[in-house]
């Protein structure tokens, strides 16, 4: 994915590596400075200014904290956490990478 600042993310969805490799793995770089989560279970942050290293017991991927954002946007007048146009593009983006791929 390209950005408006020239900017690149990568996704890449591998289903043929070891089981023994984290099954999920998301890594930040910006500014000389890099934020690597793994496996929703531990945070690490390299050359981050004021950020700290997080390790959790257990995997948390935020879907309770989703459905439960969800339930109450629904049953109040705020406004959605994500804008309707940019869910439209997200979804744009998916259909994109699910033909190119598919």
């Amino acid at each position: 994915l390209e950005f408006k600042d020239n900017s690149i993310a990568n996704i890449n969805y591998i289903s043929n590596g070891s089981s023994l490799y984290p099954k999920e793995k998301i890594t930040v770089f910006c500014d000389q400075k890099v934020a690597e989560i793994d496996n929703f279970k531990k945070i690490q942050f390299f050359n981050w200014p004021n950020s700290k290293n997080k390790s959790l017991f257990i995997q948390n991927k935020g879907q309770n904290e989703c459905v439960q954002t969800f339930i109450k946007k629904c049953e109040s007048d705020l406004k959605p956490p994500i804008p309707y146009n940019e869910l439209y593009q997200i979804h744009n983006i998916a259909l994109k990478i699910v033909n190119y791929i598919g």
